[in-house]
């Protein structure tokens, strides 16, 4: 335990040496390159115990007194930034004495920690009583820095103990553990000698089981085919049996299918000549919708005769009523009358022609539609005929596959009794079959029974064989280990 604190201590001490030499080399630095800076007493001892720590460590002398000189020229430098001749600096000293506490704390010993704690409040303290200044939130902080540095030491410390009862324990583990290995080994030879005779026994027995079994194996064989050849041709003749019986059930549903799709047929047929009769009657409706049609187109052209001769009166009425106006204009008093009833005459003659205006439109829509009407009347006139046509094709087909059905039906029929014969070889066949199968199975079995238990036999001297090879390895890997332990 005291060596692995030593040697932490001994890195620490390398570590706060490196950054003395370093922060003594910027201090000569800077006494050579800037005139006006001065060596105080406080740079001196501080650039003389780097020296003397750098020689502490050369020697390998004690970690204690390294890391009290150590610690030492920290006061040093501390004690130069707060009694610095130039002026008090408030933040630079705290910083400076906050990481020489810091520094003190990487040894994780709380009384180091306490000590410097106290030395350095004494200089803080001290420098601001010559100047008459105390600030007491920088004292208070400096204070809860160190608090907690403490716990940190504290708790640092107990790992480190901590760490080095494990180590401990485990070295005297192995300790125990190198011990019984020792015995192990002692053990294994005895135990290499008794496997190899083992071994050799178990071999020769080996050797004498598989040529047994090799002849059991070769006898069991031409059993076993006899019967595999037997059981086969029984199962393919029950296979045969099935396939026989399903291709009789299968006939039987296509004599059914057959008939109903006959029976369809027939209806399908039926259905035909109905939608062709059907189809007659709209043809007839179709071709008198079409005579029904031009008669009314026809009559369209008389009606608009009639209105152009109306249109043409209309036109002559109104210039007899313009000149009858004229004429009355002329009479003066006298023919005003005749004026009025010219002027009514003008204004019927007009209504009359706007009104034969309005037919002629009316009429002009309705010939338009008549056109339309005529043009799918006529279209529907050609689609029945392809209808009639279509419908005797169809109606043609049907006959043919009635005609076909037929036929399927007297072949099915005389598949039955086929089928049925075959059927009837193949039964006897199978049951001749099946009683050679049993005796065949009979030998067999009692065959595949003295081969089994020989197999068992083998298969055990073999595992043991191989358990006996495996303990013999790993005895010998276990042999070949504990040396290097």
């Amino acid at each position: 335990m005291n060596n692995s604190i030593q040697d932490y201590t001994q890195k620490v001490n390398k570590i706060i040496a490196a950054i003395e030499f370093l922060g003594a080399a910027v201090l000569l630095l800077l006494r050579v390159t800037d005139e006006s800076d001065r060596f105080s007493v406080f740079k001196v001892l501080y650039c003389a115990g780097v020296i003397i720590t750098l020689v502490l460590i050369y020697k390998k002398v004690s970690t204690k007194v390294t890391r009290s000189m150590l610690l030492l020229n920290l006061v040093f430098l501390t004690s130069n930034n707060v009694f610095d001749p130039s002026g008090f600096n408030l933040y630079e000293s705290s910083m400076t004495i906050a990481v020489a506490v810091s520094a003190s704390a990487l040894y994780l010993n709380k009384v180091v920690l306490l000590i410097n704690g106290a030395i350095y409040n004494v200089i803080f303290i001290s420098a601001q009583l010559l100047l008459d200044e105390i600030e007491i939130s920088i004292l208070i902080k400096l204070e809860f820095i160190i608090l907690m540095l403490f716990f940190i030491c504290k708790w640092g410390n107990e790992l480190i103990k901590t760490a080095v009862q494990k180590e401990i324990q485990a070295t005297d583990l192995l300790h125990s553990l190198d011990n019984a290995v020792k015995v192990v080994g002692e053990n294994t030879i005895s135990l290499n000698d008794d496997i190899a005779n083992c071994n050799k026994n178990i071999g020769n027995l080996k050797d004498i089981s598989n040529a047994m079994t090799t002849s059991v194996q070769e006898v069991t064989m031409g059993v076993v085919s006899q019967a595999e050849s037997i059981s086969q041709i029984s199962e393919m003749m029950s296979d045969v049996d099935n396939k026989l019986s399903e291709i009789n059930n299968f006939s039987k549903h296509l004599a059914a299918t057959s008939l109903n799709t006959n029976q369809i047929v027939i209806d399908g047929t039926e259905r035909v000549n109905h939608m062709e009769k059907q189809i007659d009657i709209i043809n007839t409706a179709v071709t008198d919708s079409l005579t029904t049609v031009q008669e009314l187109d026809k009559s369209m052209d008389d009606i608009n005769h009639f209105l152009s001769g109306i249109n043409q009166i209309a036109e002559q009425t109104n210039l007899l009523a313009l000149n009858a106006a004229i004429e009355a204009a002329r009479a003066g008093e006298s023919g005003k009358g005749f004026a009025v009833v010219a002027e009514e005459v003008r204004k019927l003659a007009e209504q009359s022609s706007n009104t034969v205006k309005e037919i002629d439109k009316i009429i002009g829509d309705i010939k338009d539609k008549t056109k339309l009407v005529l043009e799918k009347v006529q279209k529907g006139s050609i689609a029945t005929k392809e209808g009639e046509v279509i419908t005797e094709q169809v109606n043609e087909g049907f006959r043919r596959i009635k005609l076909s059905f037929s036929s399927i039906d007297e072949c099915i029929s005389n598949n039955f009794s086929m089928i049925e014969n075959v059927s009837s070889i193949f039964t006897q066949i199978r049951t001749q079959a099946e009683s050679i199968a049993s005796v065949s199975e009979e030998h067999s079995a009692a065959t595949e029974e003295i081969l089994a238990i020989t197999n068992e036999q083998n298969a055990s001297i073999e595992n043991i064989y191989e358990l006996m090879q495996n303990i013999n390895s790993s005895s010998t890997r276990l042999q070949e280990i504990i040396p290097k332990n």
